[in-house]
Formats: structure tokens, C-alpha cells, sequence
């Protein structure tokens, strides 16, 4: 009886009911275990919006001349009325799901699915098909034995008792990551719990949790597509969102609307997953999002297509630089580094500040990974981008123009002089279609010769990088060369940053050795 009402009060919250004809409902609470619900909820929002603000509430008793003693009770008493209003708030819920047939039924579901779940090898939470519920129940599909990602942790006086430190945790992670914080997502929580039934009751997803070497626990969803025989469905697309992006209403739509089979997967701390978003957490999640994707769902690297918008570009160009054997990498609406974007949003008192915190705690150098990965990439540019251009929707301080500069300097290096790097410039400030095919006809930009040009020096060995392509050429073909790239990599798209990228446009990147890979996907 005791382990019963137990399991009432301990057990996970279940959001959605799903029907085998492929519906969802809406799991009906009653009075009381709504009541509890929403008092958890609410203390839980309090406790995170509290966090944000500390300083406030720090300067604020100071003025006050609150004594340490007076500090001491005050925070003795507010610990225990939160731990008591706690424990009736467990109490009252798991009551009213003893009373709910609902829920009842969920945990013996449940029971059955761990027991199945124990027996076979399964890619994905078979309760995960039958309930919307909380991450926390859901059996681990892929767990990370080895870590690469980088290991450089701030020791825990730098993280918690330094300036930089609480900065980082107080100002840079809710900017940097609004989707991280807790108030945003229970503002979303209706969106991620429909789109989550859209893609696994319409797309038959599969919602698989992966623990990484960090042992933060990802929660992410996979669409197969490979029993159609097709080209993209054999081919996988590993989903990295932005900063405020989640894979339930994120950019999985349009690789899975045109057909390819799609990983999509939460950065730490984003809704299901477990964990704060920094580098090196993000690194890692990112590591065994693709790990499971080899070992646990069976892609090689050179069938997945990794996808990364705004700044899910970090971990995008992360495992491209560390698994330079996929078959490309498409980076949308996003930045070489978050630094110069950062740094005119502040007060520029705090331009010191914002630096230290961003070079210690925020490195997001899409830029400098992105130039160390050599395969097939697409760079796209929204030309009204509000968010990474540092004047909004100026196409020419787009910071996706400084990370193209990165990518091809770092393979063509040759190709680079005063004259090719106006030219290019002149190209990348283009900001319609109209005045890039005026640059290209102004420089006698042919593709047929610009490819026989590619295909002669590459047909003589295995491509390496940097290349020495450019190296006895004139300016003028050295111009021609760099701009004919130029054209390969980067696509521009009419529309602001969070505009959803159109199926059209979504083409795998083009390879400088197999000009047929770049074909639009139908």
C-alpha cells in the first residue's frame, strides 16, 4: 500500500495520452493533482527567476544592512516553508493520481514497457510512443563511454565566486541562451508537447535518450525514412538548433519534409535534456548525439548531413571539425563568432566584462571550426537577418560573410590576392541575385571553365587541404576561382533570421571532386 501511494507521489508527470490511431489527448488532471502540479511549477519558476535575480536581491539587503545572522534565519525559514509547501505539493498530487484511472493506467503501461525495454535491444523509449511524459522515465538508448569533447572546466571558485564567473551563470547563459531558461519554456510547453505529437504520430518518430560523457542526459527524436529506398531517406540529417530552438518546433521540418531521415536533439538544459548550455557540455552532447547515430542507429559518417542554424552553427562546425569523413555540413543563419555580435548589444561600460565572460565561459568559435573541416559545406544567409548582421537586416555586415572569408582562405589559400579578395568582397556585399550575377559577368565568371579548371587540378591526386589551387595562375583566373567557390557555398534567401527555411533551398553541399552531388533534392 505504502510503495503504491509512493509511486503516486514519486512518479513522472505525463503530459499527452497517444491512441493507436494515431491522435493525442491531453492527459486530464484532477482538482488535486492539478493543484499540486501547479504549486510545484510555480515554486520552481520562482526558484529560477531568483537566480537571475540574485545580484538585485544582493544589493537590495545590503542597503537594508541585513546582519549575516539576520541573513542565516531568514533564509533558514524560507528553505523550510519552501520544503514543507514542497512535500504537500508531492502529497496533494500523488493523491489525486491515486484517484485517476489515468494515471493508473499509465503506470502499468509503464511497468510492462521496462520490463520489454529490458529484454530487447531497442533505439528508442517504447513508452515514449503510448505518453508524453517526463524525460526522467524514459530509459537511456545510447550512453557515451569515452569523451572528446574539450575538458576545460573553470575550477569552482571561478565559476561561482568570480565576477566573470557569475556573469556567466547570472547574464551571459539566459542572453546567450534564452531557451534555457525555465519561465521561456514553460511559456512554450504547449508548442513542444504538439510538435512533439506531430513528429512521432505523423512522421512516426522515435524518441530515444542519449547520455553523454558528461553524464547529462539529451533527450532527442529520430524520423527513419530509410524503408522508402530512397537517396535522402538513406541519408541522415543531424538537427543542431539555436539558441532559442527546440527540436519539437525547430528546424527538422524542412529535412523531414523533404524526405531525408532526421536526428533532431535538445542542447542541455533545453526542455527534456539535462545540463547547462555551455561549450563544453554542448560539445558533448553533440559528440554522443552523433555517436548514437553511427553505433545505435547504424548511419556511416558519409551518409549524414549535419545541420546547424544560428547558433546551433557551434556544435554544427564542432563535429564536422571531429568527424571530417561526414558527407557535408549545412550552416544557416549563423556567425563566425558570437563575440562582435555580443559586444555592440551591451553598455559599452560593460564591453570588459562582456569580453571576459564570452572568452572564458562562451568561446563559440563557429569560424575557426568550421575553417578546420575540408568536406562538401553550404553556407546560408538570410538577407534581412536581424540577429547576426551588426546592423539588422544589412546584408553587408552579415557575420556570415566573415565566416565564408574563414572557409575558403582556409582551403584556397593560394587563391587569395588583392585583386580576387576585392572581387570577393564586392560578391559577398551583393545583395540581390541580380547584382552577384553583374560581379560574375563583370569578372567572366564561366562555370563550365571553372569547373574543367577544378576537375584538372584535382583529377591528379586525392584532394588536400589547404590547397595549393592558385599557385601559377594568373589574377584574373585566380578570381575567377575564388568567386566560382564563392557561389558553390554560399546561398542567400530572402527573409529575416527565425524565417523557416524553405524545402527548396535545402540542398545537399556541393563537393569541389563530384560537382553532381550538388543537386536539389526533390
Amino acid at each position: 500500500m505504502i510503495s503504491r501511494l509512493w509511486a503516486f507521489i514519486s512518479g513522472p508527470q505525463v503530459y499527452r495520452i497517444y491512441s493507436t490511431d494515431r491522435t493525442s489527448a491531453t492527459y486530464p488532471q484532477n482538482v488535486l493533482e492539478n493543484g499540486g502540479q501547479q504549486v510545484l511549477k510555480g515554486i520552481t519558476l520562482l526558484i529560477s527567476i531568483s537566480q537571475y535575480m540574485s545580484p538585485l536581491i544582493m544589493i537590495y539587503l545590503y542597503k537594508k544592512n541585513y546582519t549575516l545572522d539576520a541573513l542565516c534565519i531568514s533564509a533558514f525559514k524560507l528553505t523550510a516553508s519552501i520544503t514543507l509547501l514542497f512535500c504537500m505539493s508531492f502529497a496533494m498530487r500523488g493523491i489525486g493520481r491515486a484517484f485517476n484511472p489515468s494515471y493508473s493506467n499509465f503506470l502499468v503501461n509503464l511497468k510492462e514497457d521496462e520490463e520489454k525495454q529490458a529484454k530487447g535491444n531497442y533505439t528508442y523509449a517504447l513508452i515514449a510512443q503510448k505518453y508524453d511524459c517526463s524525460v526522467s522515465v524514459l530509459p537511456a538508448s545510447f550512453e557515451m563511454k569515452e569523451c572528446n569533447a574539450s575538458s576545460r572546466v573553470p575550477s569552482f571558485f571561478q565559476e561561482y565566486f568570480s565576477v566573470s564567473g557569475i556573469a556567466a551563470h547570472v547574464l551571459g547563459r539566459p542572453l546567450i541562451y534564452p531557451g534555457s531558461i525555465q519561465l521561456l519554456q514553460y511559456l512554450l510547453t504547449p508548442h513542444l508537447e504538439e510538435g512533439r505529437a506531430n513528429l512521432i504520430l505523423k512522421e512516426k518518430g522515435k524518441r530515444a535518450i542519449v547520455k553523454a560523457c558528461d553524464k547529462n542526459v539529451i533527450d532527442s527524436l529520430f524520423v527513419d525514412r530509410r524503408s522508402r529506398g530512397t537517396p535522402q531517406g538513406s541519408t541522415l540529417v543531424i538537427c543542431c538548433e539555436g539558441n532559442a530552438g527546440f527540436y519539437e518546433i525547430g528546424i527538422m521540418a524542412t529535412p523531414v519534409a523533404a524526405g531525408y531521415s532526421v536526428l533532431g536533439w535538445n542542447m542541455p538544459g533545453f526542455a527534456g535534456s539535462s545540463g547547462q548550455p555551455f561549450p563544453n557540455e554542448v560539445q558533448s552532447a553533440a559528440d554522443a548525439v552523433m555517436q548514437f547515430a553511427i553505433s545505435g542507429l547504424g548511419f556511416s559518417p558519409d551518409n549524414i548531413i549535419v545541420h546547424g542554424w544560428s547558433i546551433g552553427g557551434y556544435p554544427a562546425s564542432w563535429l564536422a571539425q571531429h568527424y571530417p569523413d561526414i558527407r557535408g555540413l549545412i550552416l544557416d543563419a549563423t556567425f563566425d563568432h558570437v563575440l562582435p555580435l555580443a559586444v555592440p548589444h551591451m553598455p559599452a561600460v560593460m564591453s570588459g566584462l562582456v569580453k571576459s565572460v564570452i572568452e572564458s565561459r562562451f568561446d563559440l568559435c563557429t569560424g575557426r571550426q568550421a575553417s578546420q573541416y575540408f568536406g562538401p559545406i553550404t553556407i546560408i544567409r538570410r538577407r534581412n537577418d536581424e540577429i547576426i548582421s551588426t546592423t539588422p537586416g544589412d546584408v553587408t555586415t552579415n557575420r556570415a560573410n566573415e565566416l565564408l572569408v574563414m572557409v575558403l582562405q582556409s582551403r584556397y589559400p593560394q587563391l587569395f590576392s588583392s585583386a580576387s579578395t576585392r572581387a570577393l568582397s564586392h560578391y559577398i556585399a551583393a545583395g540581390s541575385e541580380t547584382r552577384k550575377s553583374e560581379i560574375l559577368m563583370a569578372h567572366d565568371v564561366n562555370s563550365d571553365e571553372a569547373l574543367g579548371m577544378l576537375r584538372s587540378f584535382f583529377a591528379e591526386d586525392v584532394p588536400s587541404f589547404p590547397s595549393e589551387l592558385g599557385v601559377g595562375h594568373s589574377e584574373q583566373e585566380k578570381t575567377k576561382l575564388l568567386l566560382f567557390l564563392a557561389t558553390k557555398m554560399l546561398v542567400d534567401v530572402d527573409g529575416g533570421h527565425a524565417n523557416p527555411l524553405e524545402v527548396a533551398v535545402f540542398k545537399q553541399p556541393w563537393s569541389v571532386v563530384d560537382d553532381s552531388s550538388y543537386e536539389q533534392v526533390e
